[in-house]
C-alpha cells in the first residue's frame, strides 16, 4: 500500500505522521494463473492462524467464520519447497506502531516466530519476541511476561498472549489489526459474503441499499437470516411488506 513517486492524484494519496505516503486502494492484475489469488490466500491463511485460537475462546456471534481451519499448504510443484517451511511476513501500522511479524509453520507446527515494533511518535525500533524450535525469548516490553512451559506447537505464541494476556496494550494492538483491519469478502460466493459481511456490517448494508435504489428497485430494507452454519435465508422490505426472496 506505500505509494509511488507519482504526480497524480496526489491529493488522495495518505500522509502518515513519520511522512510515508500510503495508497487509499491498491489493486492485484495479471494474467489467469499468475498467483493473484495466491497473495490473498496467504494473507487469508495468516490471519486465520492468528485468529483461530482466540476465536475457539471466543462467544463473539462474528468470531464463528474465523475460527474455521485453513491449512497452510507447501508449494506442491517443488520437492524441495515440500520439505520446506511455508513462510509468512507481514508488516502492518496501527495508529500507535508499525509492526513487522514473522511466522514459519510446517505441518501446522511454528517452526519460527517473531514480532518487532517501531513507535510511531518516537521512531524507537525494538524486538518485542523471537521464538524457534528450542526456545522462546520475551524482549522489551514483553520481558516481564511469562510463558507456559507447554505450549503447544501448534499455537503461534502472538496467538497464546492474546489469550493469556487480554489487557495488554500491545498485544491488543497487534491483534486488533488482524481482527477489525482484514476483511475477505468471497465474491466467487455471494451466499458467503452476504452471511460474513453484510449481516455483521450497517455500513456495507447501507452500501448495498443505495446500489439497489439506484436501480429503482421497489425495496426499503433487506436482512439476512442465518438459520445454520451452511444455509441463509434472504428476506426484503417492500412499503410496509417483508418478502421471502431466497434460502441457501
Amino acid at each position: 500500500m506505500q505509494a509511488a513517486a507519482i504526480s497524480e492524484h496526489d491529493n488522495k494519496i495518505i500522509k502518515d505522521i513519520d511522512g510515508e505516503l500510503f495508497l487509499p486502494i491498491s489493486a492485484i492484475y495479471g494474467p489467469n494463473g499468475g498467483g493473484k489469488t495466491n497473495v490473498l490466500e496467504a494473507l487469508h491463511t495468516l490471519d486465520s492462524k492468528v485468529l483461530r485460537p482466540l476465536c475457539a475462546t471466543c462467544d463473539k456471534a462474528d468470531c464463528d467464520y474465523k475460527a474455521r481451519k485453513i491449512p497452510v499448504e507447501p508449494f506442491a510443484f517443488s520437492k524441495q519447497a515440500r520439505d520446506q517451511p511455508t513462510e509468512f511476513e507481514v508488516f502492518f501500522r496501527t495508529i500507535k506502531a508499525e509492526y513487522r511479524y514473522i511466522l514459519h509453520v510446517k505441518e501446522d507446527e511454528v517452526v519460527y516466530e517473531s514480532l518487532d515494533r517501531v513507535k510511531m511518535d518516537t521512531g524507537r525500533r525494538s524486538a518485542l519476541f523471537r521464538r524457534d524450535a528450542g526456545s522462546i525469548e520475551l524482549k522489551g516490553v514483553f520481558g516481564k511476561l511469562k510463558i507456559s512451559e507447554e505450549l503447544s506447537s501448534t499455537l503461534p505464541l502472538i496467538s497464546y498472549l492474546g489469550i493469556t494476556y487480554k489487557k495488554n496494550e500491545i498485544v491488543n494492538d497487534v491483534l486488533n489489526w488482524f481482527e477489525d483491519c482484514v476483511d475477505f469478502l468471497n465474491y466467487g460466493n455471494p451466499y458467503q459474503e452476504l452471511r460474513t459481511a453484510i449481516a455483521r456490517s450497517e455500513g456495507i448494508k447501507q452500501l448495498v441499499l443505495d446500489m439497489i435504489k439506484e436501480m429503482d428497485l421497489d425495496i426499503e430494507d433487506f436482512r439476512v437470516e442465518e438459520k445454520d452454519h451452511e444455509h441463509i435465508e434472504i428476506f426484503t422490505k417492500q412499503p410496509d411488506l417483508w418478502n421471502y426472496v431466497a434460502h441457501r
